[in-house]
């Protein structure tokens, strides 16, 4: 928030200082999904750089959730309240990137962001869905089973729907203020990528993070919620709040005594995936010919059953 001093005398002749709210500072840039691209590794290094301030918790949720939503604009404006002179200024929600699952997300953060630039991160499509399921699971978002769940939830195939959603920005914000991020690429070179987003948020490009290539909140062991842990994730104000600013060794304790193992990655079923495959080929066809990687980039009809997976 800036704001600007000005004083008065009050009725006993002493001087008052008011504060007074001149303009606020809002987030100018955004990175939008998809679920586990390893967007929040690129989150957290993003931060790592001077010139760059990023919300914490990393996702607010603010546009999508209506819970959220209904808390007003001073409370999310307040999560930026710790801005000095960064240039940068961002926020990280992964499902901003599912304008089919949250129909009034997109003009709720047009009309308040008019001028954002958009950090776009995507994956290999059916590997993406087979991570984000394991990703609600662990946190008893659901409990479905694998392929029910996908074939159930619209959320799955719409995350992975990257040239509907990459349009649908692009149709607002113009191509030139989007970033889009492979993490095919990522993965093999993050620091070229690191480099690229600070110049695209018009940050020193040179600054070096320490670190960068060491893989970062990855699907590897991940455990699901115990009914005590849902419980507190549903219902303890602050919940994700709390656990953010716990230390390790207390998020280590409760990783290892609250979560039970998830047990084998999911596989598809053979039909399911064929349905999925149906309803995203053109969608991920034409995204690539979009991007300049070729058709056959991402080969949808391979084998699929591995899921080392990013955050």
């Amino acid at each position: 928030m800036v704001s600007r001093l000005s004083g008065g005398i009050n009725s006993n002749k002493k001087a008052v200082i008011f504060i007074i709210r001149e303009s606020t500072l809002k987030p100018n840039f955004l990175v939008i999904g998809a679920p586990k691209c390893a967007t929040t590794a690129l989150c957290h290094y993003l931060s790592e750089h001077p010139e760059v301030f990023f919300s914490l918790p990393k996702e607010t949720f603010f546009f999508a959730y209506e819970e959220e939503y209904s808390k007003g604009l001073d409370f999310y404006e307040a999560i930026f309240d710790g801005v000095k002179d960064e240039k940068a200024i961002g926020e990280g929600t992964t499902v901003y990137a599912q304008t089919a699952t949250f129909p009034k997300m997109f003009d709720r953060i047009t009309s308040y962001l008019p001028k954002a630039k958009i950090i776009y991160m995507v994956r290999e499509p059916l590997e993406r869905i087979q991570s984000h399921w394991v990703e609600m699971y662990s946190q008893g978002l659901t409990m479905e089973p694998f392929n029910k769940a996908v074939l159930d939830d619209i959320q799955y195939v719409d995350a992975s729907s990257y040239y509907a959603q990459y349009t649908k920005y692009k149709s607002f914000y113009g191509a030139e203020n989007i970033q889009v991020i492979f993490y095919e690429d990522y993965k093999k070179d993050p620091s070229k990528v690191l480099a690229d987003c600070f110049e695209f948020l018009g940050v020193d490009p040179e600054f070096k993070v320490q670190g960068a290539e060491k893989p970062r909140y990855t699907s590897e062991g991940k455990r699901r919620d115990l009914p005590i842990t849902n419980f507190l994730r549903r219902k303890l104000p602050g919940f994700y709040h709390l656990r953010n600013l716990a230390p390790k060794s207390i998020r280590e304790f409760v990783k290892s005594s609250l979560k039970a193992p998830i047990g084998e990655k999911p596989s598809w079923d053979e039909e399911v995936k064929q349905t999925v495959i149906d309803r995203l080929q053109d969608d991920t066809r034409q995204f690539l010919l979009e991007m300049g990687k070729g058709e056959d980039y991402w080969p949808l009809n391979r084998a699929t059953n591995s899921v080392a997976s990013p955050a």
